[in-house]
């Protein structure tokens, strides 16, 4: 089920709409999406920027995994699609402040515009986590072949080594 994900300021939750009718199918205090982008609508950015007044305009659309906690609007259904147990070979926080920058970024080095991940954990607490490099580990032998994972294992590691330096830098 493809759903667009984005927090919801009065109830402190993450609202989940479908990604098609665009209704709200209810609440939930986590929430994890397969196959995530990253998306910012500009027009309803620069809204905020001159009405100083929040919007809906950013929201991360997906397959929904998992939810916890769902609360449903109206009466509406959810259809996770659970693969189960992932394989997660690189993480990074993401943020969204439509005062400070046109994308998603990278919480860390914000200069790091992040728009898609294979996996995204929205968390009780309001905090986005960018699996990069994730896959289901019952997916493991067809997809995604063990030499396949160790190529990506072997990109993964320069990955961290680069950002490593760039967090070092920008202390």
């Amino acid at each position: 089920m493809k759903v667009e994900v984005y927090r919801n300021l009065n109830n402190g939750k993450w609202s989940i709409r479908d990604a098609e009718s665009k209704y709200v199918l209810g609440h939930a205090e986590t929430v994890v999406l397969g196959h995530a982008e990253f998306v910012v609508h500009e027009a309803g950015r620069q809204r905020v920027l001159k009405e100083r007044v929040k919007n809906v305009h950013a929201f991360i659309r997906g397959t929904l995994l998992d939810t916890l906690r769902f609360k449903p609007f109206r009466g509406r259904e959810i259809r996770p699609a659970n693969y189960g147990e992932w394989e997660v070979l690189y993480s990074i926080p993401v943020t969204y402040n439509p005062y400070w920058t046109s994308s998603f970024v990278d919480a860390e080095l914000t200069e790091e515009q992040i728009h898609y991940a294979d996996r995204v954990v929205l968390d009780t607490f309001g905090r986005v986590t960018a699996n990069v490099y994730a896959f289901p580990k019952s997916h493991t032998g067809d997809f995604w072949s063990m030499s396949n994972i160790q190529n990506i294992q072997a990109n993964v590691d320069i990955i961290l080594s680069d950002r490593k330096q760039k967090l070092a830098k920008a202390s």
